[in-house]
């Protein structure tokens, strides 16, 4: 079976892709290890992660830098990606869409279509159970964990400057060690 057609049997209603989406090498290689079939990239997280704002400031050159270095520490993803241009797009991704009826709207829409309503993981967006039941094959992250991950730094600093504190850098974050090995080291 082609890496395209593996990817678009994840896209179900039954059991929807839950697609995480990487900013960086890094995060790619995190997400991998954390056992993701399958990711996406996030333009604001990487715009992010070079510290841009996220609207079309970031050049062609480097986002395509940012993804092949993305696509390099995730494995062999030059070639899905060639997959799916040539197989054509079958998903129809709905970012914003959270409300339940809006959603089974969707998904009636393209009934009868060889397509899948894609949702954003948003805040007041049913769980991934109730997305199911709706019809929705598939929930990616978006740019929420990088924006996470900025937050904890945020926060982390704020900490160590404001009160001489590390609480936020240290608790609950991955140990040296995971981390190294996560990055091959």
């Amino acid at each position: 079976m082609s890496r395209a057609a593996t990817f678009r049997e994840l896209h179900t209603a039954a059991a929807p892709l839950r697609l995480l989406n990487a900013w960086d090498a890094g995060s790619a290689k995190v997400l991998v290890a954390a056992g993701a079939p399958s990711l996406g990239t996030t333009s604001a997280g990487i715009a992010f992660a070079l510290g841009l704002p996220d609207g079309e400031r970031l050049g062609r050159d480097a986002m395509l830098r940012a993804v092949a270095a993305i696509a390099v520490a995730a494995g062999d993803a030059f070639t899905r990606a060639r997959a799916y241009a040539k197989a054509r797009a079958d998903g129809v991704f709905v970012p914003g869409a959270r409300e339940p009826e809006l959603l089974r709207a969707l998904v009636a829409a393209v009934e009868g279509f060889e397509t899948t309503i894609n949702v954003l993981a948003v805040p007041g967006l049913p769980p991934v159970s109730s997305l199911s039941a709706l019809g929705i094959a598939r929930v990616s992250t978006g740019s929420g964990p990088a924006r996470a991950a900025l937050s904890v730094t945020q926060l982390a600093a704020r900490e160590l400057l404001d009160d001489g504190t590390y609480g936020a850098a240290t608790g609950g974050a991955l140990s040296y060690a995971e981390v190294n090995t996560i990055m091959g080291g």
